[in-house]
């Protein structure tokens, strides 16, 4: 058994709604029963496909082609589950039937350069005869250049659900298409920064969430391995960033959330704040109006805590050119 517990149910037909239901994942299958005790349950095939539908649900697609829609209590709950799916419906593909796995001499300069990139597309260096087939479909253990796979095949490519050790220590798990990273899956490297989410060619594709082995996190859309769209990135200290990216760098509308309780709100480019934005600092103060390179620059207005108002221009974060100064009792030309 992989795991069981208590999880949401939604229930087909026109009247849908959520119920409680005691879910079981073991060898590849899933089995929903009303009470753990009762032999009474719902079983279905071999899992094919996972995918998270918001922060606490997931799909199961089902060899029979039964769609459940799950829920969890958290986040970190539908992680695990959507770990135990994805490691069931591997064991289930590995369980049964010999399975010969040569050893090939491989030269460690030719191993270096597929190591270095997976997403070359590579040839196995085991015999094709390595092949178990079962209930229609067809699962190999097979070497290559770079690493060892074990999953579903289709026309002698990797085609499915599949698990591919790198020899440099990354390992992926999850579905492929045409020997390409292709649906969900989950690639951790051997620095342990992990992305579990949407691949489409090989690549980071889609929805994903991203951990870095320092702290840091990212959650939210990409586009041929690069943060674009938009998503949340989290630094290790609790800074936080929510608005768009392109590129990989931080560019468009966003808000930092700074953990002093610092806090700006406006455009961005290239990591920056630059365009028009409202900065306001714990202390009080607050500046709204333009900003370059990630200092205020421009036509912008300060509100002093204390001291009063700034309505002018401004260079590399200090007042420089014509503006007015207004204070708490009056006027000053500045």
């Amino acid at each position: 058994m992989q795991k069981s517990g208590w999880l949401q149910k939604k229930s087909s037909g026109f009247l849908s709604r959520w119920q409680t239901r005691f879910v079981i994942v073991w060898d590849g299958f899933i089995t929903i029963k009303h009470v753990p005790s009762k032999n009474k349950c719902k079983q279905f095939e071999t899992v094919s496909a996972v995918k998270e539908t918001d922060d606490k649900s997931f799909s199961v697609n089902c060899k029979d082609g039964k769609k459940l829609l799950l829920q969890c209590n958290s986040v970190a709950e539908r992680e695990e589950w959507i770990a135990a799916l994805v490691r069931g419906a591997l064991e289930d593909m590995h369980g049964d039937g010999d399975v010969r796995q040569e050893q090939s001499n491989i030269d460690k300069e030719q191993t270096q350069e597929y190591e270095n990139s997976g997403n070359l597309k590579q040839t196995p260096l085991e015999p094709s005869n390595s092949v178990i087939s079962r209930n229609g479909r067809e699962f190999r253990s097979l070497s290559y250049p770079s690493g060892q796979y074990v999953g579903e095949f289709q026309s002698g490519e990797r085609h499915g659900m599949g698990r591919f050790e790198y020899h440099n220590g990354n390992v992926y798990i999850g579905s492929w298409n045409k020997d390409r990273k292709c649906g969900y899956g989950t690639l951790t490297w051997a620095n342990n920064d992990q992305y579990r989410g949407d691949w489409k060619d090989n690549k980071m594709w889609g929805y994903g969430d991203f951990k870095y082995h320092n702290g840091n996190s990212y959650t939210g859309n990409f586009v041929a391995d690069n943060k674009e769209g938009f998503g949340k990135f989290i630094w290790n200290n609790g800074d936080m960033y929510e608005g768009y990216w392109f590129q990989d760098e931080m560019s468009g509308e966003g808000t930092i959330k700074y953990i002093n309780g610092n806090m700006y709100v406006g455009e961005m480019k290239s990591n920056l704040k630059s365009g028009k934005g409202r900065m306001r600092w714990a202390s009080g103060d607050e500046y709204e109006g333009e900003w370059k390179a990630g200092v205020m620059n421009g036509i912008g207005r300060f509100s002093y805590a204390e001291d009063g108002l700034y309505d002018g221009a401004w260079l590399n974060d200090k007042r420089h050119g014509r503006g007015t100064m207004k204070y708490v009792n009056g006027k000053s030309p500045v």
